[in-house]
């Protein structure tokens, strides 16, 4: 019970942990560069916030894999991980603003979904996963501002 909630807070920090450090390389050189948009954060934030949205990600998977209720609950949770990981890539190591801002929009109502769906079995991980719906709202405007203005 306690290795299986290590596992699913660790896979998706750690796995966030080796994206961001593939993509750190020019992520950093490229972000600075760029002319931010207004309420731009340091991007030291970044760093602190993304572990502790993934450790709360993995804490309301914990929660509905625990109490599994409906089959298939795991592949919105993994498809949208995908789809956040991919996030990365796009906008930083393929300069594809643009196409980021589309995905990023894509997470939100995968991460939509998957919030009402984890609700059904588990109303402790649809509130774990506010912050990280309210993050990705806030990351889609910054992506927006960022293709804009450059």
């Amino acid at each position: 019970m306690i290795l299986k909630l290590l596992l699913n807070i660790l896979i998706p920090v750690v796995l966030g942990s080796l994206i961001g450090y593939m993509s750190a390389s020019n992520s950093g050189a490229i972000y600075d560069s760029l002319t931010a948009p207004p309420l731009n954060p340091p991007g030291i934030t970044f760093s602190v916030v993304w572990p502790i949205l993934y450790g709360l990600m993995g804490l309301a998977h914990y929660f509905v894999t625990k109490e599994e209720k409906m089959p298939n609950i795991r592949t919105i949770y993994v498809i949208q991980l995908l789809f956040n990981y991919a996030w990365t890539f796009l906008f930083f190591s393929l300069a594809l603003r643009g196409i980021a801002a589309v995905e990023i929009l894509i997470l939100i109502v995968l991460i939509i979904v998957m919030m009402r769906r984890f609700k059904k079995i588990s109303k402790i991980s649809f509130w774990l996963l506010l912050p990280y719906l309210l993050w990705t709202l806030f990351a889609l405007y910054l992506n927006a501002g960022y293709w804009l203005l450059n």
